[in-house]
């Protein structure tokens, strides 16, 4: 008999921060989310001094920054971020290709052939709720998942 398939990973963690919302306009306790939701996070500033979240999942390095800052603080939007470094570049077509059957994630490839793939969040300012925000993990999950099988990483 096999063991049942392990559950997917949340990105909510227990009840307890359940009923508080994710914000762009407060990501610090981003990082303590995704670490109750079993990965590596902490909170970081970007080269322009707004903040971001650098994390670890299932082996793959990302980063969550956040846009539409005030003074690096009183941000607006954020985006689920992953860059790869690859030993052939990849054409631009094949990432078009990728951006046309995928609804919510976009992938991108640099001047020098290095793909990425992205996940915007728009929290606004009030926040994304307990029940929106696991659902963008899990759509970060799946698309970076699936995104490294097609460009082989």
């Amino acid at each position: 008999m096999r063991p049942a398939p392990s559950a997917p990973k949340s990105c909510w963690p227990p009840p307890l921060r359940a009923a508080e919302p994710v914000r762009a306009a407060d990501p610090d306790p981003v990082p303590g989310v995704l670490r109750d939701a079993g990965f590596t996070a902490s909170m970081g500033v970007d080269p322009h001094g707004d903040p971001m979240i650098e994390a670890r999942a299932r082996g793959t390095n990302f980063t969550v920054l956040v846009f539409k800052c005030s003074l690096n603080s009183d941000c607006g939007t954020g985006q689920f971020i992953t860059r790869y470094a690859l030993q052939q570049p990849l054409d631009p077509a094949a990432m078009n290709w990728w951006n046309n059957i995928h609804m919510f994630a976009k992938a991108e490839v640099d001047d020098a052939g290095g793909p990425a793939v992205i996940v915007d969040v728009n929290p606004d300012h009030d926040g994304m709720g307990y029940r929106s925000f696991p659902n963008i993990c899990e759509i970060w999950s799946e698309a970076r998942q699936v995104f490294e099988e097609h460009i082989g990483s």
